[in-house]
């Protein structure tokens, strides 16, 4: 009986305002960082706004219509992006592939523009 009286009192004590506000200040909610994302063969590309790793897989799935679940990959050479710390490091802007199960990363097709080209199409 003890404990559960103490447990109530424990409960029911005031949250300070002042270290709510201090949590929220020293953790702020990431911003939404621009990304621009593709489907394996490069055919159709998106640009994305996502405040993390989570919810970019998330968009770029719905917005690329791909099976679940999808895996980012850097578009220039492959690298896997499996983990928040890594995601963070991207550069604003960074191009990413979206993969299915079954599809895998192939080097883009170098461009054979009027100037000779040979940014990758994503």
């Amino acid at each position: 009986m003890d404990y559960a009286k103490s447990l109530s009192l424990r409960l029911a004590a005031p949250v300070s305002n002042a270290s709510m506000t201090q949590q929220l200040l020293l953790n702020p909610a990431p911003r939404p960082r621009p990304f621009r994302v593709c489907n394996w063969d490069r055919s159709l590309r998106k640009g994305i706004m996502a405040p993390s790793l989570a919810e970019l897989l998330r968009q770029a799935q719905s917005a690329l219509l791909a099976p679940s679940p999808v895996v980012l990959v850097l578009e220039e050479d492959g690298t896997a992006v499996e983990t928040e710390a890594f995601f963070r490091t991207l550069e604003e802007g960074a191009v990413l592939m979206a993969l299915a199960k079954g599809q895998t990363w192939a080097a883009p097709k170098l461009g054979g523009g009027p100037f000779g080209d040979s940014r990758p199409r994503c």
